[in-house]
């Protein structure tokens, strides 16, 4: 592409490095932005600041979180001994929008996939047993893709 801007070039590039968006989609979008109102490009910039400072994931579930523990975690009217177990924060998401699930999650961070190299030391497995072991956890509802 040839642009003679590196701040133009370097939005275009980081843009399609996330999931699903080519480089032709990151250059509609940046062109776009351009076309925005200068505060409304700081705002969305300052967003993504916030989200690299502010955001982490919780201790113990590994569910997305401003603080060491998620609210999920940190509800009381949880119920404390029953643990959904989920591949990504997307399938949390997902199940607490139905509002019927009032148990605790546990987020694997991904799926056992030999083929791309990754084995139970690269998600949140042993976390899990070590959640078990030491809580007193009744029940484990597997809340996985069949494709596992």
């Amino acid at each position: 592409m040839q642009i003679p801007s590196n701040a133009f070039n370097n939005a275009v590039d980081q843009l399609s490095s996330l999931p699903g968006i080519g480089k032709k989609t990151a250059l509609r979008l940046v062109l776009h932005l351009l076309n925005r109102p200068s505060n409304d490009i700081k705002l969305f910039g300052n967003s993504f600041t916030e989200l690299a400072e502010q955001i982490n994931y919780c201790q113990n579930c590994f569910y997305i979180s401003e603080s060491t523990h998620c609210s999920i975690c940190n509800n009381p009217s949880r119920t404390e001994n029953i643990v959904c177990v989920v591949e990504n924060v997307l399938d949390v998401i997902a199940i607490e929008n139905t509002n019927q699930f009032k148990g605790k999650y546990h987020v694997l961070g991904g799926i056992i996939s030999p083929m791309e190299g990754i084995g139970p030391s690269d998600i949140k497995i042993n976390e899990l047993i070590e959640r078990v072991k030491s809580n007193q956890t009744e029940e484990l509802i597997m809340a996985l893709s069949t494709t596992m």
